[in-house]
């Protein structure tokens, strides 16, 4: 995360709202507190050492365009970081959607006179930062937490290498907040607050102390919701000077390169970091690989970033994992939903995800949830398939395709010499995929630097480039070239015969197949 070291692309909007005009909703004293308590925590050198100027605090805002005026500029500011926090009360509208009360709110008319949540989103989803928090304390604000992981919302991320999002929220979607009238602060904040004394806990670790400390005074547990890696950030921590990309074993020479395959997309490298540092009890990292794998559909990293989080005690956001890998036919994860559901009181759902993970008998009080599944058949290549998987991997054609899958757009920029394959040298901006990215970013990050069999490249004249599951484009294949170092790679060019990409373009590709192998 660029940055780091001075917090200069870190933008936090901190609004309150105390006072109310219309009776139905009380005033809420607190509220001040909280704002005024969480900035100086944000700005404290000795904390997360936020400039003055990059904190925005708004107490009791008149009109909603004050709100929105705050979040937009700090949206198109923030580079490294965007906070969002709202206190005060929270309303929903008759279609269930979230709006955040401001002091001239009149709940007759929440529509006109309140923020809509659905457009706090849709500011924060244009930034470009790198990480984005938001933080809500008002009743009702786990709906929240449904509205940033709509599929819209994670194509957002993806097209605008977005590392990840966290929602934290005081109460579920359907139940509301404390704010005790003899407290210096509200119920959720003071718990949030006192976790934050330990400024070197990571957002999850934040969460799962705010959760116990609130457990302990039994009131109200939070929830959150986690979109790839923004779980290890540590919001209230001094900047440092970043450090090296960590790999899970020093000694192993080979984890550099696991670790630059993961980087470049590799799914199987990605499950093979987690698993090392699992295996080094580093289960911050390990969750890092795992969730990143499981945004670009692998079902068994679902399954396991839905342990984890249940471990940190993000309940809500592990039982959404579980449901993702239990839909693609997960029976670990379904074993485990069932369960989840059950606790819940939705029996229905849980007796059908109980018999469809292949149990035979009723589920029982007491039934244990798995653990972490570490998967023992990683291929000695991870980037090719065996000829007997063959039959599980087709589109619809008859040809003979390689098929290239790219992860996130990421500049890291290249040059290369193709001079004695009768090229020249090359350089390429970044290496990835983003939505509208240019012919020659497309090619140049995709037929490079790949490691695959060179006796399997006999009658393969196509490419198909992948992304988030999709076939993005078809690379008509000139040569092969290589290896630099033990990478190899393609001459090609974009096909643009409209036949061959109705074939096969924007269709759907396996997502537990390997970044790069043939198919027949």
């Amino acid at each position: 995360m660029t940055g780091a070291a001075d917090r200069n692309g870190w933008r936090t909007v901190l609004i309150g709202a105390s006072r109310f005009s219309h009776p139905d909703f009380h005033d809420l004293p607190a509220v001040a507190n909280n704002i005024n308590d969480l900035a100086e925590r944000l700005t404290s050198p000795s904390g997360g050492a936020v400039a003055e100027q990059h904190c925005t605090v708004l107490h009791n805002p008149s009109m909603p365009g004050q709100v929105g005026t705050a979040i937009t500029q700090a949206a198109a500011e923030a580079e490294d970081v965007l906070l969002f926090y709202f206190s005060g009360h929270g309303k929903l509208d008759q279609a269930g959607n979230l709006h955040l009360v401001l002091p001239d709110s009149d709940p007759d008319q929440i529509e006109l006179s309140s923020v809509p949540f659905g457009v706090v989103k849709r500011h924060i989803s244009k930034s470009r930062a790198q990480a984005r928090i938001v933080i809500l304390d008002c009743c009702f604000s786990g709906n929240a937490i449904e509205t940033m992981s709509t599929s819209a919302d994670l194509v957002t991320f993806e097209t605008q290498n977005i590392e990840g999002t966290y929602v934290l929220t005081s109460s579920p979607k359907n139940k509301p907040s404390l704010a005790p009238t003899d407290g210096r602060h509200t119920a959720f904040t003071a718990a949030l607050l006192a976790a934050a004394t330990d400024t070197d806990l990571t957002l999850d670790q934040l969460y799962a102390s705010t959760a116990k400390i609130l457990r302990g005074r039994s009131q109200p547990e939070p929830q959150c919701r986690v979109h790839n890696s923004a779980h290890a950030l540590r919001l209230f921590a001094p900047p440092t000077t970043p450090a090296a990309p960590a790999v899970a074993d020093p000694v192993d020479v080979d984890a550099l390169a696991v670790l630059d395959a993961a980087q470049q997309g590799d799914v199987d490298s990605m499950i093979e970091l987690a698993q090392r540092f699992h295996r080094a009890k580093d289960l911050e990292h390990a969750e890092q690989w795992w969730r990143l794998a499981a945004e670009a559909g692998n079902p068994g990293a679902m399954y396991n970033v839905a342990v984890v989080s249940e471990i940190q005690r993000r309940f809500e956001d592990g039982k959404y994992w579980y449901q993702r890998a239990a839909e693609t036919g997960d029976t670990n994860a379904m074993h485990n939903l069932a369960i989840r559901l059950r606790l819940s009181g939705r029996e229905a759902e849980a007796a059908r995800w109980w018999h469809a993970a292949g149990h035979t008998s009723p589920q029982r009080n007491g039934e244990k949830l798995r653990k972490v599944v570490l998967r023992k058949d990683l291929p000695v290549d991870p980037h090719m398939r065996t000829d007997d998987e063959a039959s599980q991997y087709s589109l619809p054609t008859t040809r003979r395709l390689m098929l290239i899958t790219l992860g996130k757009w990421a500049n890291r920029p290249a040059t290369w010499d193709e001079t004695p394959w009768g090229g020249g040298v090359h350089t390429r901006t970044g290496s990835g995929y983003y939505h509208g990215m240019s012919d020659d970013e497309l090619l140049g990050s995709a037929r490079v630097f790949w490691k695959f069999r060179p006796a399997n490249w006999h009658g393969v004249d196509f490419a198909v480039v992948a992304h988030a599951g999709i076939t993005r484009a078809v690379i008509r294949i000139h040569d092969f070239i290589g290896p630099f170092g033990d990478r190899y790679g393609i001459q090609g060019q974009l096909v643009d015969d409209p036949d061959i990409l109705a074939e096969l373009v924007d269709k759907t590709v396996p997502r537990r197949q390997n970044p790069i192998t043939l198919w027949a």
